[in-house]
């Protein structure tokens, strides 16, 4: 009996809203530095304050609303393709696992029937990106899988991970239970 492990769904997170919030941080921070001169007797010039305000709250809400856009454009791409049915699908072993690592840095990456697939933890995707809740997915070579993915810009972005069972496979898997499999590597250790 096979598991799915990681299904897309829509939800945009706290990608959309992060510009927003730096955008209400910095005019309180910027009300606060104003009341400190006040308070320290420094005279600031009332229209370079305001203008130099303004313009950085332009910029970060340009930044904002084009964040926003791709980020809706690119779940809508990806979810939409995978909820209509229109994503690849591949079944096989992962091959040439690389974990993340921040030092040296690397995205996680392996090859699955000869497809690369490469994502960062700390970039929000649309698909399986390895971190919390859906995290931890996918952790060793020899793993049979099988995963949906949907091409956007030329990334291979998971939209569905299924294990095959495996722990059916004598030959691969000596036991399941409690749902971890023991690898023939793995006995005696």
């Amino acid at each position: 009996m096979n598991r799915v492990l990681y299904e897309a769904q829509v939800h945009y997170g706290f990608t959309l809203i992060t510009p927003f919030l730096f955008m209400i941080a910095i005019f309180i921070f910027a009300k606060l530095y104003k009341k400190d001169c006040e308070k320290r007797a420094i005279k600031i010039n009332k229209k370079i304050y305001y203008a130099l305000l303004l313009w950085i709250e332009f910029w970060l809400l340009a930044g904002g609303v084009v964040t926003v856009i791709s980020q809706t454009k690119m779940y809508r791409a990806v979810v939409g393709a995978y909820k209509s049915g229109n994503y690849q699908i591949l079944e096989g072993y992962v091959e040439n696992f690389v974990p993340y690592s921040r030092n040296p840095y690397h995205p996680e990456s392996f090859e699955l029937a000869g497809v690369q697939f490469e994502y960062d933890i700390a970039v929000a995707i649309p698909g399986y990106h390895d971190s919390p809740p859906q995290g931890d997915i996918i952790k060793r070579n020899g793993q049979h899988l099988r995963i949906g993915y949907v091409n956007y810009h030329g990334d291979n972005i998971i939209v569905y991970i299924e294990d095959i069972a495996t722990y059916e496979r004598p030959d691969i898997a000596l036991e399941y239970s409690d749902g971890k499999i023991v690898w023939e590597s793995e006995i005696g250790k």
